[in-house]
C-alpha cells in the first residue's frame, strides 16, 4: 500500500490546532495559583507553541507552493492573535 503524503495545507492545518490548542491549555494555566509544578507546565506548553511556530515558519519560507507559503503565513497571523488575547 503506498501512504499518502499530506499536502502542506493539511500540515499546516496540523499544526495550527496543535499550537491552538497548547496556547489554550497555557491559557488555563496562567488562571490558577502559580505553584513549581505549575510553572513547569506554563514553560513546557510554551516550547511546545514555539517549536509549532518554527515549523510554520519553516513552511512559510521554504514551501514549494505559494499556496502553502500562504496558509503558514496566516496560520502565524492567527497564532498570534489568540494568543495576544
Amino acid at each position: 500500500m503506498d501512504s499518502i503524503k499530506p499536502t502542506g495545507q493539511e500540515r499546516v492545518n496540523y499544526n495550527l490546532n496543535l499550537a491552538l490548542e497548547q496556547v489554550n491549555k497555557l491559557k488555563l494555566l496562567e488562571t490558577k495559583k502559580i505553584t513549581p509544578s505549575i510553572q513547569k507546565r506554563i514553560e513546557s506548553k510554551k516550547l511546545r507553541i514555539s517549536n509549532i511556530k518554527k515549523k510554520l515558519v519553516f513552511l512559510s519560507t521554504k514551501a514549494r507552493d505559494k499556496l502553502t507559503k500562504f496558509y503558514a503565513s496566516n496560520a502565524l497571523k492567527e497564532i498570534a492573535q489568540k494568543s495576544k488575547n
